[in-house]
């Protein structure tokens, strides 16, 4: 089972972006990688994924630095070592969580929208989007149908199930 954990590449001495920021870098390694995305502060947010067992064998500071110097030694520089071994350490890694049932209503008592009806991993960078979305057809339900519960939960949760 794979997990993740959050990185962040500050910007430069300069104030600049360490790296491009018009793209989405990704340092693919077989069965882990790590990518990096670009924050308007000038970071990068940058997220390692591995198998929980590769997290696990990374137990102090040399172990984490042998680890990056063989597999991303370039990103050693861009965080920076002392960064690093802090941000490494300070938080446990995440499981990758999805989460889609059905339906998304119970009569017309309740409805979960948003991560609660459908969670996806972080790095499709499309939860905000959907949640978003399913605001947008329920207004469009609640317009169509007044506030008819029993017709608007029940299309709801079949439209989205289709799209989220």
């Amino acid at each position: 089972e794979h997990g993740y954990l959050e990185l962040c590449i500050p910007p430069t001495a300069t104030g600049e972006f360490a790296m491009p920021h018009n793209y989405l870098h990704i340092w693919p390694r077989g069965k882990f990688m790590m990518i990096a995305l670009p924050n308007q502060d000038r970071t990068w947010t940058v997220t390692l994924f591995m198998p929980f067992t590769n997290f696990h064998s990374i137990t102090d500071a040399d172990a984490l630095l042998d680890f990056f110097r063989q597999y991303f030694p370039d990103a050693i520089d861009l965080i920076g070592r002392e960064r690093l071994i802090k941000d490494f350490f300070k938080i446990k890694p995440q499981p990758l969580v999805m989460i889609k049932c059905r339906p998304y209503h119970v009569g017309t008592k309740a409805l979960i929208v948003g991560d609660a009806a459908h969670a996806m991993v972080p790095f499709y960078g499309q939860g905000m989007n959907a949640g978003f979305e399913d605001c947008s057809v329920l207004t469009e339900l609640f317009s169509k149908y007044g506030s008819d519960l029993g017709r608007i939960l029940p299309e709801f949760s079949e439209r989205r199930w289709e799209d989220a």
